[in-house]
């Protein structure tokens, strides 16, 4: 997917701005301060309801303003994409249509940011690298926004069963295997995708680096989850929650052998 135009509006220190966009190569010049981060975010701002700057919406605002708006032009056909945003309220909108969830956006309009904070794929917490695993799964996997929805109802139901003692417990962990084994075997497959890809570009821009990733499923890995879910359920009945899973999962990457930190 590519964007054919931009449109934005109160918007930082952007009070409005329309952009004609190239398919392929974007390069966007100016001064300091003149507005060349803030176009970046207005197109985080579309595909994910949020910048990779901030989360509150009033940090966005133009000086005065109490609401923003970001739409684009994507793709061959030239769908219409656009967002309202002002405090406590987003305004979803597909070729004139309101909509009620952002990810119908992020459907049609893949968003990959690299800014300063990336490095936390590195350096943060393991939920941080699942977050950038699980968001380039649900752009080329279609099942699998499906799939983790499925599983974390699931989860959810099985957590609510456990606090309450509740022998619907039971059926829930029944459910919870195979759901979790899907999520982990899409994320796998992601995964050794994106090793191929590394492998071809690190020839070039890092020739004396060899950059691996391994996927730590969240469980034994010499265990099926539904064995692990019941060598764990005593375990789960004492805490209230489900102790293994994908929910647990965590990226390993490594650098010449050694662990990156």
């Amino acid at each position: 997917m590519f964007l054919n135009k931009l449109s934005l509006r109160k918007l930082r220190n952007i009070k409005e701005a329309n952009l004609t966009l190239n398919r392929r190569t974007n390069v966007i010049v100016g001064e300091n301060a003149a507005g060349k981060t803030t176009i970046l975010e207005a197109i985080d701002v579309l595909s994910r309801g949020r910048s990779f700057r901030t989360n509150k919406i009033e940090n966005l605002l133009n000086n005065g303003e109490g609401s923003l708006y970001v739409g684009a032009t994507v793709g061959e056909k030239k769908r219409k994409l656009e967002i309202e945003k002002e405090k406590g309220k987003t305004r979803i909108l597909i070729d004139d249509k309101e909509e009620k969830k952002q990810s119908v956006i992020a459907e049609e309009l893949a968003v990959q940011s690299i800014h300063p904070n990336s490095h936390n794929i590195i350096e943060g917490t393991p939920s941080e690298r699942r977050a950038f695993l699980d968001w380039g799964l649900f752009h080329v996997e279609q099942d699998f926004k499906r799939a983790w929805s499925k599983y974390t109802k699931i989860l959810k139901q099985r957590n609510e069963a456990l606090k309450l003692r509740d022998q619907s417990e039971a059926t829930w962990l029944k459910k919870l295997a195979p759901a979790g084994e899907l999520i982990s075997s899409m994320r796998e497959g992601y995964l050794k995708g994106l090793q191929q890809h590394l492998e071809e570009v690190g020839r070039y821009i890092m020739p004396n680096l060899e950059l691996t990733f391994s996927y730590e499923k969240g469980w034994d890995d010499k265990k099926t989850l539904s064995d692990a879910l019941n060598d764990k359920k005593q375990l789960d009945a004492d805490k209230g929650f489900t102790s293994v899973g994908p929910q647990n999962a965590n990226i390993k990457i490594m650098l010449n052998g050694r662990e990156a930190q």
